[in-house]
């Protein structure tokens, strides 16, 4: 079973975002990063295994901006 889950995205310029992980009713269960992405092609991938079965989604926002909003299924 694949344990990790990783992801592109390309920011227009340098800037200030977060990455969480929220349940389907919008809960924040986690933030996974807060901080600076340089501009151009980004890859972030992080560790799904201490997930329960079920379904997440990988939210990317830059202040109020959703820049990517990826949706994952966990099946254990």
């Amino acid at each position: 079973m694949v344990e990790s889950f990783s992801m592109e995205f390309t920011l227009e310029t340098t800037t200030n975002l977060t990455i969480d992980i929220k349940d389907v009713t919008g809960k924040t269960l986690k933030q996974l990063f807060n901080g600076k992405a340089s501009q151009g092609l980004n890859h972030f991938s992080f560790n799904k295994s201490n997930l329960a079965a079920g379904t997440y989604f990988l939210v990317i926002t830059n202040n109020l901006t959703i820049i990517k909003n990826e949706k994952i299924i966990i099946n254990n």
